[in-house]
């Protein structure tokens, strides 16, 4: 009877870990998401940076940082329903697979969206101070993202609404649905648990090329927040907890970013 129960229990972990997709295929949907990320960015900066004068906004810097912040909301939204639907494409028409598997899994015990949401304030607190410590002892300016918050033309109330919308709603559930749910898990069904969180966190970091290169030093904050949540993703095998943590710790880094303006 015991030997029975072992069998069952091996044969159902077997079919929660698998996922019929490859690292190729995993590396395919994340090379043309950067690809795409970088035509709509491109595209962006072209229109506002060559063909559009500050005198057309009324000499307002206030009203164009509102339209470059509108013209970044766009921007993500594209980048953001081609991330899912070629995510979803890949699941369920190429590979006839359920959702699920790439971890949209809503049921999970009580316990988990309490420890995420504890887990992601606490990282965006972690995020700042970690930041903020490390450039005053090199010597080196915020990042630019940050210096943005303290502008006196800063539009507070639509940027809020954009950062909300991108940093908040969109870009955590695409990024967790990519890194966790189908690159990390790639990964694991052939390298295991250690090497696939490493792997996948340092791909999260390549994801964010354009904030490293303008100050390298949230690279770590960035690679650290990949292990947390892979690790996450492991024991809850689920996006969910991912997904929040992911939010909560973006919501936290830019309350305390805006409240030192």
């Amino acid at each position: 009877m015991t030997s029975i129960t072992k069998c069952t229990n091996s044969n159902s972990l077997q079919q929660e870990t698998f996922v019929p997709w490859g690292i190729t295929e995993a590396l395919l949907m994340l090379a043309m998401a950067m690809g795409m990320e970088r035509i709509v960015r491109l595209s962006v900066e072209n229109i506002f940076f060559t063909n559009i004068t500050l005198a057309q906004f009324g000499n307002s810097r206030t009203n164009l940082l509102a339209s470059l912040q509108w013209a970044t909301l766009g921007q993500g939204t594209i980048v953001f329903s081609f991330i899912i639907i070629s995510l979803t494409y890949l699941i369920r028409i190429h590979h006839h697979t359920s959702l699920q598997t790439a971890g949209w899994n809503f049921h999970l015990p009580r316990h988990w969206f309490p420890g995420a949401i504890s887990i992601g304030i606490t990282f965006g607190i972690f995020e700042f101070y970690a930041v903020k410590w490390i450039l005053n002892w090199i010597g080196s300016s915020i990042p630019p993202e940050w210096m943005t918050l303290h502008d006196p033309d800063y539009p507070l109330l639509s940027g809020a609404i954009i950062y909300a919308l991108l940093g908040i709603i969109l870009f955590p559930i695409a990024e967790e649905y990519l890194f966790r749910g189908v690159m990390y898990q790639a990964f694991r069904k052939h390298f295991g648990t250690s090497f696939s969180v490493v792997v996948a966190s340092l791909l999260f970091l390549l994801w964010h090329y354009h904030k490293v290169s303008e100050s390298p030093v949230l690279a770590i904050p960035i690679f650290a927040g990949g292990v947390i949540k892979c690790l996450v993703y492991e024991r809850s095998r689920s996006l969910i907890p991912p997904i929040i943590i992911h939010s909560l710790s973006n919501t936290t880094l830019f309350l305390f970013v805006l409240l030192q303006k």
